[in-house]
């Protein structure tokens, strides 16, 4: 059969907002730390880190975009990404875009000492998947924001899942 139709994304590019985007506008990183298929999906362990050797500005972190390229990957596995937790703390901020093609971890509330200290964990189940199935890739972008809004601090960074 012919491969999917997929529309292409909003106009503007990922992240789709007004931040700054420069590796250097912020420290914040993502690592991967695991993806291990378990019964049912995957379970993905993130660690989320100030790196200061790429910038020295002080912020927090409060979100963290996930770049899916396309909305129909966002309308086909909302919902996919179950049981999160952020240093142990359960989370339900998980957002799938209607409009643009974005999963995002909302209400972080990452301290910049957290960052410089070791960072934080973000565990969450990938359910009935993977997450090189939900992005097409084993190279995942994304985006880390130093406030919940569209402006402000935001710099790319992509990891890969083997």
């Amino acid at each position: 059969p012919p491969p999917p139709f997929f529309p292409p994304p909003p106009p503007g590019g990922f992240p789709y907002c007004r931040c700054d985007t420069r590796p250097q506008s912020s420290p914040w990183r993502v690592r991967l730390e695991s993806a291990t298929i378990v019964p049912g999906g995957q379970q993905v362990v993130l660690r989320l880190y100030a790196d200061t050797t790429q910038s020295a500005t002080i912020v927090n972190m409060d979100k963290l975009e996930f770049d899916l390229r396309f909305i129909s990957v966002s309308l086909a596995y909302k919902g996919s990404f179950v049981n999160a937790f952020i240093d142990g703390r359960s989370t339900s901020a998980i957002y799938w875009e209607r409009d643009r093609p974005v999963v995002k971890f909302t209400v972080l509330g990452v301290s910049y000492l957290k960052g410089v200290t070791g960072g934080v964990t973000l565990t969450f189940t990938v359910q009935g998947t993977t997450l090189q199935t939900i992005f097409g890739s084993n190279v995942i972008r994304y985006s880390a924001f130093d406030n919940s809004g569209t402006t402000g601090t935001c710099p790319i960074g992509s990891i890969t899942v083997l």
